[in-house]
């Protein structure tokens, strides 16, 4: 399709609806213009801003977050390994009171 000179309504119409943009936006677009756009925006800042654009990442936060997370690994390890010795002693508790 870039090396035609002409390209078929039906064509167009596809390519429109896939990048979701009038056929008009197609049949008029100017690399010029979109290039110049680009250039006088970019550099002060009036780019579009995403949700993560800009984003500062506080290490003091993301520190205390990972303290829960071990600390909560922790108590689950902690959990487990009690159970581990609780289990025999109910075992050994149970055959002596068997006996």
């Amino acid at each position: 399709m870039e090396n035609k000179e002409v390209i078929e309504p039906e064509i167009l119409k596809q390519v429109a609806k896939i990048l979701k943009v009038p056929v008009q936006a197609i049949k008029n677009f100017s690399e010029e213009a979109a290039v110049n756009i680009i250039s006088n925006t970019f550099s002060d800042e009036s780019v579009a801003y995403t949700e993560y654009y800009k984003y500062t990442i506080n290490p003091f936060e993301k520190w205390v977050d990972a303290m829960d997370k071990n600390e909560q690994l922790f108590k689950e390890l902690l959990k487990s390994e009690r159970e581990k010795i609780e289990l025999p002693e109910k075992l050994l508790n149970e055959k002596k009171g068997n006996k």
